[in-house]
């Protein structure tokens, strides 16, 4: 048995429902899979944060949990806390089964075709492009990889050689009213507890999302990590369920397409090296792949060069800086401390601009007078 369609996307996260939304909208013939029954649960933190706005077409506030205009940033061993606030949210709470179901609706609504609980057995993504199921094969010009750093298009492509998984663990928990209290409407990231990593808190409609994440690969245990924070963020309890997870970051390539197979979101690597957050730079990348395909339909050859452009323009130059800064803040704890003892506010505010995309790493990092200034505020302390 066997069908065609010009584009299939296997994956049906932020990255997939991106690609398949505005290819539909193009009038690409398009479907995506995903081995997951929809809607399902999804660890992530489930932050998207105002940058990230630009990049979604259309109006997701219906599964917004809540909105928060106030971050508070903290380094726990010099006992600073910097409390940033916007007029806008800095971050938009989602739960990911919600917000991807969400989206994938929009994508069918497009015109896209889906198919959930369907398993991938393989895949050629060279000469006859096609993916094989159980008893089907479908036949088609491109295939879209967004099924994350383990599935099946990173294995066969050889990418996740590629790609550094940061692991991360998250916990739902429902708290008393006055704990909620404490945390509603604020953002929270706290360095310094957890090596190389930090912890955070993201209040959703009725509960919090809690977790901790290391740089630090195997070399700490996150269960008692995560204990850890929860006891200094004044939260006592043992009575929770754990969801562990792997944040792919760092690609070491600067190719994202092998010959008819373009890898996005997380199977790519994209997630942000500093905040870790990859639903953003998914949904950019879906639709860049999609414009990729759209933009090459005379020419299909050209495809996979035209996706590694845009990419090259739209979002790994701007990855290249936050990864400078990635490796002070989590390779550096000295200096760390020593920026967040002797200009934490400064560094708070400037960081939270790039989160609400008022200003890009680019911007910062790239020219030598804010070096210079940077010194010379050092020295006035």
């Amino acid at each position: 048995m066997s069908s065609s369609y010009d584009v299939v996307i296997i994956g049906a996260g932020p990255a997939g429902s991106s690609a398949g939304y505005h290819l539909a909208k193009a009038g690409v013939k398009t479907l995506i899979l995903d081995k997951a029954e929809f809607p399902r649960y999804k660890s992530c933190g489930g932050g998207i944060i105002t940058r990230s706005d630009k990049f979604i077409p259309y109006d997701y506030s219906s599964v917004v949990e809540q909105e928060c205009n106030t971050a508070l940033l903290a380094d726990l061993t010099v006992k600073k806390e910097f409390f940033v606030k916007r007029d806008k949210p800095v971050v938009r709470m989602v739960m990911r089964d919600n917000f991807d179901e969400f989206a994938i609706q929009k994508a069918i609504e497009a015109g896209c075709h889906f198919n959930d609980n369907i398993t991938v057995r393989d895949i050629n993504y060279k000469s006859d492009p096609c993916v094989e199921l159980n008893n089907e094969k479908i036949f088609c010009d491109k295939i879209i990889g967004a099924d994350g750093a383990f599935g099946i298009t990173t294995r066969v492509s050889g990418h996740f050689k590629h790609l550094t998984a940061i692991p991360a663990m998250e916990i739902e928990l429902n708290v008393d009213h006055a704990t909620f209290r404490r945390f509603n409407n604020i953002v929270r990231f706290d360095f310094g507890l957890v090596e190389n990593g930090y912890g955070w808190v993201f209040p959703k409609k009725e509960h919090l999302s809690i977790g901790v994440l290391s740089f630090s690969t195997g070399k700490y245990n996150l269960n008692q990590l995560l204990q850890k924070y929860l006891h200094a963020i004044n939260i006592n309890t043992k009575d929770y369920q754990r969801h562990g997870f792997k944040i792919p970051i760092l690609p070491t390539t600067k190719n994202f397409a092998y010959s008819n197979l373009l890898l996005t979101g997380d199977a790519a690597g994209f997630a942000d090296p500093i905040t870790l957050e990859g639903i953003g730079t998914s949904i950019l990348s879906g639709k860049l792949a999609a414009d990729a395909i759209i933009k090459s339909s005379g020419d299909s050859s050209k495809t996979g060069a035209r996706y590694n452009r845009l990419l090259k323009k739209e979002l790994l130059h701007e990855l290249k800086y936050a990864c400078f800064l990635s490796n002070v803040i989590y390779n550096h704890p000295a200096i760390r401390k020593f920026l967040f003892k002797n200009m934490g506010a400064l560094l708070c505010e400037k960081m939270t601009d790039v989160i609400t995309g008022d200003k890009t790493y680019f911007e910062y990092l790239s020219k030598p007078s804010n070096y210079i200034r940077l010194v010379t505020k050092l020295i006035s302390k």
